[in-house]
Parts: structure tokens; sequence; C-alpha cells
């Protein structure tokens, strides 16, 4: 207890940790005010933050999936681990080896304060240690690992979601030269790392100088932390299309409670949209889009979820529903999470000219008829990057105009599955060829004309959100 005491007595609250911001994003407890302040302001520059810090999680456990499985790795060395959650390295590698042995390493006194009282492992199972260092000392961490690994026999390297806070001063590359070459033969490195590539230089700065710079890299920059290795395919590529073939559609994660590991189910926030018929210029919804306090709620939760377990409704997309007319339901689109391909399809010279930045998207005819005309709400901001926007009747009926008149050979002309990929669309599936990606959301394009068409016809407007 004396212990705890000491490393909590070393935090430093009023700066913000990237392993306290992540737990934010991840709708943990273990965080302040400086991590969340912190936090929304990149919710601000890349809104599908959140989606991103799942989807990494869902890449880790894939990757130790296959190293303690496939690949017989019976050792894991784990360097920027951040706050415990769910299906940790070691959780994961015991599941399939009980005997594995598995190293963390994180410079948050917070780390390891919770980790000293969360990062349990089952009896007969292999050790589970943990090292307070920072991923720019190797010779340090090499050195502590070495009392628990044995360096003879492979070892899994994890470098998650850790090197883009390392400045290119610092000398990332050598960083990991230096880890990787302390490893035996047949070892393995794992390595995630945001990029910059579909961003503004105006972005990739804000990234840069903000609270917690981050250190935007480009495809090839990335890919020269393998320089000499022997890279598993598909190679580098997007976290949530590596090795993704067997996730469920709509993917489905696990957030923590606080402590992390108990964690629940529920929809993966990021690129699916419902939406809800309303008169918008009725009183009650009106209330609604000026109730600061619900609106404060809403950037707590899901624009949309069936239930967390026994938890009801999320208190906003309840209150819409209960002013909503009578047999009014959230209607669900693009269901396997398409909405950014039905942007790219409805024009993909735009698309390609002007996505860079969410920002810059949302000025886009195509965006605007997929995602909303406009906010729904002047305080509809969120800190985990939830989307709230609407149509009026009037820009409805233009929005299925405009689906109906979509010259088909000429738009499928344009239409590239690898296109869409390069320019990082969300849950592209690059086996799939040009043809039957075309066919398939263009369908989903049609039914949600369909919808909007009906809407309209009843002189209703669309509430929209994107989750």
């Amino acid at each position: 207890m004396a212990d705890a005491q000491e490393m909590a007595s070393r935090l430093d609250t009023s700066v913000p940790h990237p392993a306290r911001r992540y737990n934010y994003w991840l709708g943990g407890k273990d965080n302040f005010a400086a991590d969340r302040e912190s936090g929304d302001a990149v919710v601000a520059l890349f809104p599908s933050i959140r989606t991103a810090v799942i989807e990494n999680r869902y890449f880790l456990r894939r990757a130790v999936t296959l190293l303690a499985g496939e690949l017989g790795i019976r050792q894991f060395l784990d360097i920027g681990t951040g706050l415990p959650s769910a299906d940790n390295t070691h959780e994961v590698a015991q599941r399939l080896a009980p005997e594995s042995s598995v190293v963390y390493v994180d410079n948050d006194p917070l780390v390891m304060v919770h980790a000293r009282a969360l990062l349990t492992v089952a009896p007969g199972a292999g050790p589970t240690s943990y090292i307070e260092a920072d991923v720019r000392s190797p010779e340090h961490i090499l050195q502590e690992a070495a009392k628990i690994l044995d360096f003879s026999r492979p070892i899994g390297l994890m470098l998650i979601a850790v090197l883009h806070f390392i400045a290119d001063e610092e000398d990332p590359h050598g960083i990991v030269s230096r880890l990787v070459s302390a490893l035996p033969s047949g070892s393995y490195l794992v390595l995630s790392h945001s990029t910059g590539d579909f961003l503004t230089p105006e972005a990739v700065h804000a990234f840069r100088t903000g609270a917690i710079p981050v250190y935007l890299r480009t495809h090839d920059d990335v890919a020269r932390f393998f320089d000499g290795l022997q890279v598993l395919d598909p190679g580098v590529v997007s976290i949530s299309n590596w090795r993704a073939e067997q996730e469920p559609e709509p993917l489905s994660g696990r957030v923590g409670d606080g402590n992390g590991l108990r964690g629940r189910t529920h929809p993966v926030v990021g690129m699916a949209l419902k939406s809800l018929a309303v008169p918008l210029d009725a009183d009650a919804v009106r209330a609604i889009r000026a109730d600061p306090e619900l609106w404060a709620l809403a950037s707590e939760q899901p624009p949309f979820c069936a239930a967390w377990g026994d938890e009801p409704l999320p208190d906003i997309s309840r209150a819409l529903l209960a002013v909503a007319p009578a047999g009014a339901a959230w209607v669900g689109h693009f269901g396997d999470r398409s909405f950014q391909q039905a942007e790219y399809l409805l024009d993909p010279v735009a698309y390609r000219a002007e996505a860079r930045t969410w920002k810059e998207r949302e000025r886009t005819t195509a965006y605007r008829i997929v995602a909303g005309d406009e906010a729904f709400a002047a305080h509809a901001t969120s800190g985990q990057g939830f989307a709230w926007r609407c149509s009026s009747a009037a820009f409805l009926a233009t929005a299925v105009q405009r689906i109906d008149a979509l010259d088909v050979a000429a738009v499928r002309r344009e239409f590239s599955v690898a296109e869409m990929d390069h320019l990082g669309l969300y849950k592209v599936h690059r086996e799939e060829d040009d043809d039957h990606a075309f066919a398939r959301v263009l369908a989903q394009l049609r039914a949600f004309a369909e919808h909007c068409r009906g809407v309209a016809a009843r002189d209703l407007d669309l509430i929209i959100t994107l989750y």
C-alpha cells in the first residue's frame, strides 16, 4: 500500500499522459481533466479517434493470437502497454498457452499502480511482470526484461501505438533497431503507428504541437521500422485491415468499466449510421436541440446502442425517440459500416480531391447527403467523436434526386477498391473485386435513398447519428 501511495504521489495530473488519454477514449475512468481536455482536442482534429483506439486493441488481440497460437511464441515484451484494459497481452497469450511469460513496460506511475493490482494471472500461468521505463531507454528495458525473459528463445516484441510519441530527433528507428537486434532468431516485431498520409499539413502540424506531441509518419516511414525483417502478409496496412477477415460485422468490442478488466460488449463506435424521422420544428425537438445538460450527457455515451447489459438506451437517443411521431424508430443504414464508401461512390473525384480531413469532408455534397446536411445542435460536440447531424425534408428530397440521377456507368469507371483502401476508407475489404463492391455499396445507397424518400413524403425531417 505504501509503495502504491508513493507511486501515486509522483503523478502530475495537470499534464496529460498518452496512457490516461487512451483510457479516456476507451471509456475508462482512470484519467484526469488534462487528459480529457487533450483527448477532446484530438477529437476536433480526428473525430473517429475512438474508433481507431478500439481497432488498435483488436489488432493487438489478433497479433498476439497469431504469435501465441500458430507461431508458437511463449514470451512477450510489451512496451508502452498503457493502463490495463480488456484482452491485455498476457490474457490473450495465456488463454492459448498458459505458460507464456509477459513483461510490460510503461513510463506512467499510474500504470504501475494499476498493473500491480490488476495484471493478475491464473494459477499455474507463466510470469507477468512490469517495468517502469521509457521506450527511449532501450538498454535499460532490455537489461530489466532479461531478468524475466529468456533472450535465447523467441520473443514477441510489441510496440503498439507508442512510437508516434517519439520525435524524429530521438531516433525512433534507431530505438526499434536496438530492441530488435537483441532478439534471438524466430522472434517477431508487432508495431502500430499513426499516419498523417490522409491529413492536411495543418492537421499534421497540430498533432505535432499539441499538449501531447504526436509525430505522424508516412506509410514508407512506418515500413522502415521493418527494414531487414521478413514482413508477414498482408504487409504494412491499416490495422483494421490486418488479418481481420474473421472479425464479425459489425465488429463488437470490449470497453472497460474503469479498471478495464470487467469489460462489457457494445457496438463499436465508427462509421455506422442510424436515423430517426422527426419534425425538426416541433417544440419538443427544439428543446432537446437547445439543452446543454442533455448534450453533456451525450458526450459520455454513444449516440445509439441497443443496451449495455441492463442499462437503458443512452439518454439522448431515448429522449429523441420519446418526442418522435408515433411508430417512429431508429433505423440503421450501411450495416457493414460502409458509410464512407457510399460517400466515395457518390462522387469519387470529389472524395479523392477534398477528403483530406473530416472538416473538409463535411463541406462536400456527398457527405451531407449521406451523413446529414448540418449539425443537429450547437451543443452536439462529443469527447468521444460521435456525430449528430440532421437533414430537412427539403434537403432529403434534393438528396434523393441526386442519388436517382447518378450516372452509374460513369461512377463505376471511377470506383476502385484499391483506391478506397489507399484513401483509408473504413472497413474496405481489399480482396473484394470492384464490381461486387460497387454493387454492394450502390444497393445500400439506394436503400438509404428510399428511406429518405419516405421520410420526405411524410413532411418529416431526419436526425442522423454517426457512431
